[in-house]
């Protein structure tokens, strides 16, 4: 079986208070923003059932 992974290093990803200066914010980042919230929904998924992630880099559970 074939899988494919992507390692994305997001050093120094930060976010400025003000949205209107930072440029994570005014970026077109739809992938990143979608892997964000994949990654809220897991989280909560997980608070509900009182569970821990054991992959939260791969976002699954496996």
């Amino acid at each position: 079986m074939n899988k494919k992974v992507i390692l994305m290093i997001l050093d120094g990803w930060g976010k400025s208070p003000d949205p209107k200066v930072s440029a994570i914010d005014n970026a077109n980042i739809p992938f990143v923003v979608a892997i964000n919230d994949l990654q809220t929904a897991i989280d909560n998924q997980n608070s509900n059932n009182d569970e821990i992630p054991n992959s939260r880099a791969a976002g699954t559970g496996d």
